[in-house]
């Protein structure tokens, strides 16, 4: 009777060991999973991302390279313009040439042109495209493996679209113009505007944090995003000047002036 007691308590710990064994290895395979998930996560975190428009979308393996002496980023110009809704072609504007160093891309209401080594390019928002203003970059228009390339303030002088970067999510953000316009236009009118400007030059001011407002068929200026009052709404009509950032004003169709950003110290609120 004795030895079949001991058989019996032997095998009652034999099945307490797997249980204990068993609970352990589940902790242990739970802990591994919870660590694996942290990893997969910081690891999804660190891989860079890019969103068009409130939409994420995948980065092709071309469209950004680093600056190997000043790690700044570089954009494809031919993949940026794909993003944001613009054509692309090879050569001088109408020129129908392949040649790489130079290229322009169109949208409706607006065409670029721009050439490898220079920091100036040349916009027309004419309806013919004929009339074209210089505009000074930043940094000089770069060439990878026989594309051109521009930083990211650059973006935003030729294809109207602000370019920012989310650190904590490692997210290049791209916001069209129509994007911003939409957007400001429906937070102009729930704040008790009649709209924002129609006009596809003036709208452009939106790229510098400034906004033409209607109220009551008169237009104002609003700073984004705190909308301070920088002109009243006491003008019959308003026109941003891209190339001097000033604001042309018109009242009644007889008195017109200009308001400039960088002689009114009201503009240091923005």
């Amino acid at each position: 009777m004795e030895l079949r007691s001991e058989e019996k308590q032997e095998k009652e710990n034999k099945g307490r060991k797997i249980i204990v064994i068993s609970i352990v290895i589940l902790i242990a395979l739970i802990i591994i999973t919870g660590v694996a998930i942290v990893i997969l996560k910081q690891a999804e975190n660190k891989k860079m991302k890019l969103s068009v428009d409130g939409k994420y979308v995948a980065i092709s393996s071309n469209l950004i390279v680093e600056d190997e002496i000043t790690g700044e980023y570089y954009y494809s110009v031919e993949q940026v313009a794909k993003l944001t809704g613009y054509a692309f072609y090879n050569g001088e504007y109408k020129k129908y040439s392949e040649d790489k160093t130079k290229c322009y891309v169109e949208c409706q209401n607006e065409v670029a042109m721009l050439e490898m080594g220079l920091k100036t390019i040349y916009k027309s928002n004419s309806k013919e495209k004929v009339n074209f203003d210089a505009y000074k970059l930043s940094k000089p228009i770069k060439s990878y493996n026989g594309a051109l390339y521009i930083n990211s303030d650059s973006i935003q002088t030729v294809f109207n679209t602000k370019v920012s970067h989310d650190q904590t999510t490692n997210t290049i953000i791209f916001n069209t113009l129509p994007y911003l316009v939409d957007y400001y236009s429906n937070s102009a009118k729930s704040n008790g505007y009649k709209g924002i400007c129609e006009d596809f030059a003036t709208q452009k001011a939106i790229l510098k944090n400034l906004l033409v407002v209607n109220k009551d068929d008169s237009y104002g200026v609003v700073s984004i995003p705190n909308g301070n009052t920088i002109i009243g709404n006491k003008y019959s009509k308003i026109e941003y000047i891209e190339t001097t950032e000033e604001f042309i004003v018109t009242n009644e169709g007889k008195s017109r002036y200009n308001i400039n950003r960088r002689r009114n110290k009201n503009w240091f609120k923005i």
